[in-house]
């Protein structure tokens, strides 16, 4: 179980916890994991890609899917991760690089789906305006 006590050893674990209800994850777990895989090339390019095929091989079956994530088109987003559980409602970690700054963010607990995306795409520009004006 993630707790904030421990949130370092989650991080760092080989899986993720299940979303069963009784495992807990903070936002700033979500944006750490979500940084990690961004680092990571082939992660990065799953991310903004709309649809993805990987080809199939002797030990497996093609596969393709395609992305959910209604940020992708807008400007710098590189997409991430939409989920849903019953226990944790609707999420969305997204990224985008605007203005040469990875911004990186996590919506948690969101009731209706598509509310998350217009969220996230007006944190989004808060983020680049307060970054070029100096804001933290």
């Amino acid at each position: 179980m993630c707790t904030t006590r421990r949130t370092a050893a989650c991080l760092n674990a080989d899986r993720l916890p299940t979303p069963n209800g009784e495992d807990h994850s903070t936002a700033q777990d979500q944006v750490r994991r979500a940084e990690t895989a961004l680092r990571n090339p082939t992660l990065e390019a799953v991310t903004f890609s709309r649809r993805r095929v990987v080809a199939e091989t002797a030990d497996r079956r093609s596969y393709a899917w395609s992305n959910t994530n209604k940020l992708l088109g807008a400007p710098g987003a590189l997409g991430m991760k939409t989920g849903y559980t019953r226990a944790a409602g609707y999420s969305l970690a997204f990224a985008a690089d605007r203005k040469g700054r990875r911004l990186v963010g996590v919506i948690l607990g969101e009731t209706i789906p598509s509310r998350c995306f217009q969220t996230a795409g007006r944190l989004m520009d808060w983020a680049t305006e307060a970054a070029a004006t100096g804001q933290r």
